[in-house]
């Protein structure tokens, strides 16, 4: 399953604090911005695209080039994904028996991304507000393709074993926490204001389009080309994005910290997330949508699939991708919808709706049946990430914004390192009773904390 960073949305009585003059002052003794902000929302800023196909961020140059990168890079995510599922779920038991512990593995792989991502995550984003963001996505990049060569040979010459798994996980995961944040801020770089919101959401949308046809070929490839095979196809998506990232020119960069040290900018992000509501109310309700359900999606979801619905990898292939076309279908129509309003309603009405719809993931059995919960939950979950990342881009100062991204992008981190937990704890009490119990936790936490931030539903 796709693994984007997943989030919530703010608290509402706060949004003309935050827009109001008083507080870029507020921020002075936390940053220096390398732009001025708004002292008011301006109603350009806010209306809908005049037609639904316009995408007006699409209007320049260096955010088409980085889209259409985003876009080639993200249709081999699943090749990744793939592999190293169906090493875990049956190339290792075959290899060291039938006790292997597979859902105990599958967690500790996700502990392991999650570790990386965890370890790296603010040095990232420190480091994206420090230099040039588009050298820091290229050395990424580049590393990125390193770790994928290693890892294909090890498996391709059958020198493949648990803990070279481990190591380039970590690996991996480390280099995306670097790149991420960076690609991230860029956008801000490349684009308008008034067209920030609806980069935004393409950029997500980049993300998840290919996931609505990527997992058929990687299905398909696990089963033609083997594991070896489809890991390599990876490196295509790397390329890609790392030739995007070579043509591009951005013309803004971010503001200059020469008296800060790195430790110190790591502590003024998280200063600045921690002292304001708005994004403090994203971080707590992302984490725990992440901790519960996105934990057992992504770490747990070849055995699911594979065992507990007892289809095939191809079989696989489609129902992710059929995840990926709800992604898509929600991240395009907001897309089109241009700086939408009424983002706070829209993140509580759809992570209410993803937490009911994931008790029902845990008690389908049907193929069928679960493709289409797939595909809402999907849908709830692209239309809850852009919102939130909208909002994050909008009401975060140039200056600190990597860092504040990077601490949004641990969500991803937290769903990998507690997916060991719910990998325990669906080893200890069997799967198929312990996923929809976490589903019903996971409804009880979102109404308690919505119930507790009222203000919400009124962030625009």
């Amino acid at each position: 399953m796709p693994a984007p960073a997943f989030s919530a949305a703010v608290a509402g009585e706060i949004v003309s604090g935050i827009a109001g003059p008083g507080k870029a002052a507020c921020y002075d003794d936390l940053v220096e911005v390398s732009e001025p902000l708004a002292t008011s929302p301006d109603p350009a800023v806010y209306a809908p695209a005049a037609r639904w196909w316009e995408f007006g961020a699409l209007r320049h140059r260096d955010f088409r080039i980085l889209w259409l990168g985003m876009l080639l890079s993200s249709s081999t995510i699943m090749f990744q994904w793939f592999t190293i599922g169906r090493l875990i779920e049956n190339y290792f038991p075959q290899a060291l028996g039938e006790s292997f512990p597979i859902l105990l593995m599958l967690g500790i792989a996700g502990l392991t991304r999650g570790l990386g991502m965890f370890t790296f995550s603010m040095i990232g984003g420190a480091l994206a507000d420090r230099h040039d963001r588009r050298l820091l996505a290229i050395a990424n990049q580049s590393a990125g393709i390193c770790v994928a060569i290693t890892f294909s040979l090890l498996i391709a010459l059958d020198w493949i074993e648990l803990w070279h798994v481990f190591v380039l996980l970590f690996a991996a995961a480390a280099t995306q926490t670097f790149d991420l944040p960076a690609r991230q801020a860029l956008i801000a770089q490349v684009v308008e204001p008034q067209d920030l919101t609806n980069a935004t959401a393409l950029f997500a949308a980049a993300a998840q389009t290919s996931f609505a046809l990527s997992p058929l070929f990687a299905g398909y490839f696990v089963d033609t080309l083997g594991l070896a095979g489809t890991y390599a196809a990876s490196i295509i998506g790397y390329a890609a994005l790392l030739i995007a990232l070579l043509v591009m020119r951005p013309a803004g960069k971010p503001a200059e910290h020469p008296h800060q040290g790195m430790l110190e900018q790591m502590r003024t992000g998280i200063r600045h997330a921690m002292n304001d509501r708005a994004i403090l109310g994203i971080l707590a309700v992302s984490f725990t949508t992440s901790a519960i359900a996105m934990s057992v999606i992504i770490n747990l979801s070849p055995y699911w699939i594979l065992r507990v619905l007892d289809v095939s990898p191809t079989t696989w292939g489609l129902l992710a991708a059929i995840w990926g076309t709800g992604a898509v279908m929600t991240s395009y129509f907001l897309s089109s919808r241009g700086s939408f309003r009424n983002k706070g309603r829209m993140f509580l009405g759809s992570a209410l709706a993803f937490s009911v719809l994931f008790v029902l993931w845990g008690l389908t059995r049907s193929p069928l049946w679960f493709s289409v919960v797939q595909f809402f939950m999907a849908a709830c979950i692209a239309a809850n990430f852009i919102s939130a990342t909208a909002m994050i881009q909008e009401l975060t100062p140039d200056g600190v914004r990597g860092r504040v991204l990077s601490l949004f992008g641990l969500n991803q981190a937290i769903a990998m390192i507690f997916g060991v937990a719910v990998g325990a704890i669906a080893e200890a009490a069997g799967a198929t009773v312990a996923v929809p119990i976490m589903g019903v936790v996971l409804v009880a936490a979102v109404v308690t904390l919505a119930a507790a931030s009222p203000g919400l539903r009124h962030v625009h």
